[in-house]
């Protein structure tokens, strides 16, 4: 049974949400709107999760497919990065963002900001 389904429960829906973002203070010390604040961020690039959708098992494999599994889409001949295993994140800063590899490098901190919407619904008569 499911929060939507237990009329017990308060909480009849959620949703996880991820913001990451990426700091570099030394290459950008320079500019002032950059000092204290990331230089590049992701909205939900990581996780989004919905009450009901799967069991435990299968959230146990949805995290392992973000955290464990390599995701090296492309192996180009030449490129630095190719012996390295790729995370999904890591995946998607170099296949799917602006960032170039040095940008990649040149990351000094990661901030991730976890959101979550807790939602009610209720049958009004």
């Amino acid at each position: 049974m499911t929060a939507i389904d237990n009329k017990e429960t308060f909480i009849s829906d959620y949703e996880i949400g991820f913001t990451v973002s990426f700091f570099a203070e030394k290459k950008y010390s320079r500019i002032p709107n950059l000092q204290g604040n990331p230089f590049f961020e992701y909205d939900d690039p990581i996780w989004f999760k919905k009450a009901g959708n799967d069991t435990e098992s299968e959230g146990i494999q949805h995290k392992n497919f973000y955290l464990k599994e390599d995701f090296r889409e492309t192996i180009r001949e030449g490129y630095p990065l190719n012996n390295f295993p790729h995370c999904y994140l890591f995946h998607d800063l170099t296949d799917h963002s602006i960032l170039s590899l040095q940008d990649i490098v040149d990351i000094e901190d990661i901030w991730v900001e976890v959101g979550l919407r807790v939602q009610n619904i209720q049958d009004v008569s």
